[in-house]
């Protein structure tokens, strides 16, 4: 039984995929479609205890995760979403990824005109390492749907739950980043309105952009007159000017998380 019910959760047989010290998974909100309506899913992955995977952003060590999909004629993945990832240290080297049970939202829509029964297929890889070492997974997914009423499934507080805790973009804070030669100097502002759904001072800040900070550095912002303002070493990979640079600012004391960016080419 197992393998039906690795997340504590009843799921069809065959649906889910043993491989690489991690389970994956793929669940539907919506045991139905409607023709022209989205279907709100996720790929979910636990890695065994002890274990990690990696995020789009892996740092110093390990590989993303990667998933593709292939859908009948007309359907599309209108989005998909990551989690805040967590920080790891091993040897010396600083990670970015995820431990124990990790959701992946992504929402499809159906053509108009759908109908009849779907089976919806998706691939994955990933990379699973510990303290000792680490071991490629993969697995090849699938996901059946009926046409007709869209009748909610055990399922959707959970997928409700991972998309409440996407990352918002661009919400609100102004970034700018200052050159240093060894060092950047970012930058934040508040331009939206009414308040910030974080506070930057309590963020644990995460580079969205590879090779740009330092994996090692941990950002710290602190309060000035007119915004925050944190100084970061540059990425040993990074050759010349810096050209952009997007980060993850995650407040796990309010549960929420915002990606804020900035390109050389539109500074002032």
């Amino acid at each position: 039984m197992f393998l039906i019910s690795w997340l504590g959760i009843q799921l069809a047989a065959g649906s889910d995929v043993r491989s690489g010290r991690a389970v994956a998974g793929w669940l539907s909100a919506a045991s139905g479609y409607v023709a022209g309506g989205v279907v709100k899913t996720a790929v979910v992955i636990e890695a065994d205890k002890g274990w990690h995977t990696y995020w789009s952003n892996p740092g110093e060590s390990g590989i993303p995760t990667e998933m593709t999909f292939d859908l009948p004629d007309g359907w599309k993945v209108v989005e998909t979403g990551a989690p805040p990832p967590m920080r790891f240290e091993a040897s010396g080297l600083a990670s970015f990824g995820y431990a124990g049970r990790t959701y992946f939202p992504v929402t499809l829509q159906a053509p108009q005109g759908a109908a009849g029964k779907v089976v919806l297929k998706a691939s994955l890889t990933w990379l699973a390492c510990d303290d000792g070492g680490c071991v490629p997974g993969d697995a090849e997914l699938s996901l059946e749907l009926a046409d007709g009423a869209a009748e909610a499934t055990e399922h959707r507080a959970e997928i409700e739950r991972a998309l409440e805790r996407l990352p918002v973009a661009d919400h609100g804070f102004g970034l700018e980043v200052v050159d240093r030669g060894s060092t950047l100097e970012i930058r934040l502002e508040w331009v939206g309105g009414g308040g910030p759904v974080v506070d930057p001072v309590d963020c644990e800040v995460f580079p969205v952009s590879a090779e740009r900070i330092r994996s090692a550095e941990v950002p710290r912002f602190r309060k000035v007159a007119d915004g925050w303002v944190a100084e970061v070493a540059k990425s040993d990979y990074l050759s010349g000017a810096v050209p952009d640079l997007r980060l993850l600012l995650v407040d796990r004391k309010r549960g929420k998380s915002v990606s804020v960016g900035w390109r050389a080419d539109r500074a002032e």
